[in-house]
């Protein structure tokens, strides 16, 4: 949601809040939920709702690491280490943003795969590949000028500093394990770099969503690419949250998106009926200030 907090600075943060009861704002898995008016973003019609489930998280996340957290600019270099769903997400926030060399790193083949068709320039396996080298040299020596990670892994954040320029803006994206400590030698964090830690790219949601989607909608945002497999809901246990299948982008659950989507029609309906029980209550409300007028008349004749 677009939850504004006075314990935070009032920029690209505005998603965060100290008060939530539940993750994010939001529920999952679930028919039916009750969410706070902050967690309800209005995009247009005629964007598939299907698509519209990828945007509430990695999508988000990775596209403002890019473009928000990131600021990425014209002609310029970046990597990204680690291919998942926010990894590709903010590889395409490099692309719309017009970098000019766009490197992804990953351990597998079939992620630097999908990478490619979504905007990566160059991919290296960095098992085979040394990626600090890799950037060195297709950088002249220098180094990235944008370096995103979004792995989480105390490796992966180190290649990313050591992946950058001097003056370079390092985005950190991933998460550890809780209570995971990371160890850098200190020169990572030297020559000026700025370096932001996002939990959700800085994005403001009420204004990126309705964005992204029309984003979709011009066909500069992939998300068809981004959908690898969909299932019932009646497999969603055994086979959608199975550990073969974590990481590789996103899987659909077809009868929660028809759901949503049966929803979604009668939800005028369930406004107009609203006002009208708001009227109805407006009146009664009224005939209850009428009445003890009454009753305090007829007790003063009394």
């Amino acid at each position: 949601g677009d939850h504004r907090d006075l314990h935070y600075p009032l920029r690209r943060q505005r998603q965060m809040c100290i008060r939530d009861s539940y993750y994010s704002l939001v529920s999952s898995h679930a028919e039916y939920t009750v969410i706070p008016k902050q967690s309800a973003v209005k995009v247009r019609k005629d964007f598939p709702l299907d698509r519209a489930a990828l945007l509430g998280c990695a999508v988000m996340t990775g596209y403002g690491g890019a473009v928000y957290a990131g600021n990425i600019k014209p002609e310029t270099s970046v990597v990204v280490i680690g291919c998942g769903a926010v990894g590709l997400s903010a590889i395409q926030g490099a692309r719309i943003s017009g970098a000019s060399k766009i490197i992804a790193v990953d351990i597998f083949d079939n992620k630097l795969d999908f990478a490619r068709r979504v905007g990566a320039t160059h991919t290296v396996n960095s098992k085979n590949i040394n990626p600090i080298e890799f950037c060195a040299e297709l950088t002249e020596g220098r180094g990235v000028d944008y370096a995103i990670e979004s792995a989480g892994h105390n490796e992966t954040i180190r290649q990313t500093l050591e992946c950058s320029r001097p003056g370079a803006r390092v985005v950190i994206l991933g998460k550890t394990p809780y209570g995971v400590e990371i160890n850098l030698p200190f020169y990572t964090m030297m020559g000026e770099r700025e370096i932001v830690r996002t939990s959700y790219g800085s994005s403001r949601p009420r204004i990126d969503f309705p964005r992204l989607a029309n984003l979709y909608m011009n066909g500069e945002l992939f998300l068809d690419e981004m959908i690898t497999k969909k299932y019932k809901i009646e497999d969603l246990d055994n086979q959608a949250l199975s550990e073969d299948n974590v990481g590789y982008g996103h899987s659909i659950i077809d009868d929660k998106i028809h759901a949503m989507m049966l929803l979604d029609k009668k939800l005028d309906k369930v406004i107009e009926t609203c006002i009208e029980i708001n009227i109805r209550c407006d009146d009664i409300q009224q005939r209850c200030v009428e009445l003890d007028r009454m009753v305090t008349q007829i007790y003063d004749q009394t």
